[in-house]
């Protein structure tokens, strides 16, 4: 993997959310280029779309067709990124960003605002820290899980009194084995 020069909409240090270059990565993501995030120690974006928001976390694919319509970013930590230069990097992206948001999507299935408030808030404390978990606007945690702020701040007084949330998601998705690549020119036979 080739290391580009990170770029960083919002970084969140200490109480405070500090907006830094907003244009480039808007940009960057509109053209369709794939990026990795670099596996750094609690890190992750926060990619608004027109409709609904995602959290996608270290190792990660962004870009391609799966962010033309980006609204806005939220960078969490430092981020790096890297360009994924071979099918088994790329792969590995895609995968990962599969399992962030099969993660999401189940967390967002559950009936109760509240229970599903409760799960974000369990799972990004997992993913990048209680800390950095905090940090984050009320509103935009409500926006990963469909609820209003309010019961999201209510789902931090539940997290910070120790109540926690438990759910049959069963979804951990282990990352398959890597794989030859596909190679179109050779000949496949099917077995019937």
């Amino acid at each position: 993997m080739t290391v580009i020069d990170p770029w960083v909409i919002w970084l969140i240090m200490g109480n405070a959310m500090k907006p830094i270059n907003s244009a480039l990565p808007l940009q960057q993501l509109g053209t369709g280029q794939l990026l990795c995030i670099v596996p750094n120690f609690q890190v992750g974006l926060i990619l608004q779309q027109p409709h609904y928001a995602e959290f996608v976390g270290v190792g990660a694919i962004v870009g391609g067709s799966f962010d033309i319509k980006c609204k806005s970013i939220y960078a969490i930590g430092n981020v790096d990124f890297s360009v994924p230069t071979t099918y088994r990097e790329r792969q590995r992206g895609f995968q990962l960003r599969m399992n962030y948001m099969k993660q999401q999507q189940a967390i967002t299935s559950i009936p109760s605002p509240l229970k599903r408030a409760c799960l974000m808030v369990q799972q990004l404390c997992g993913w990048i820290g209680t800390t950095e978990a905090r940090q984050i606007p009320n509103d935009l945690v409500a926006q990963l899980v469909g609820v209003l702020p309010r019961t999201v701040e209510n789902a931090w007084q539940c997290y910070q009194r120790g109540d926690r949330v438990t759910a049959n998601l069963a979804v951990y998705c282990p990352l398959p084995e890597p794989q030859a690549p596909y190679h179109p020119a050779k000949k496949r036979t099917a077995l019937m």
